[in-house]
């Protein structure tokens, strides 16, 4: 999966968002547009998951969020 960082805009993002909102850490507007409420969201499950904390979603944040979507959706 790509990175996705502030600026990063597109599906993928929204797709992080939406996930976001279902684990309760965004209440933006599923957008696309990564930008400061979407890395913030994203520093949230990295702080809890002991990942660095940077609001970039790269491969570890991409398997926290999807091992986290996979048991907020079951």
């Amino acid at each position: 999966m790509p990175i996705l960082k502030q600026g990063s805009k597109g599906e993928l993002v929204e797709n992080i968002q939406e996930t976001l909102a279902i684990i309760g850490y965004y209440q933006g507007e599923l957008d696309g547009d990564f930008g400061s409420i979407t890395e913030t969201a994203v520093k949230d499950p990295q702080k809890q998951t002991g990942l660095v904390v940077d609001g970039i979603v790269g491969a570890r944040t991409w398997l926290e969020l999807s091992a986290i979507h996979t048991i907020f959706c079951e």
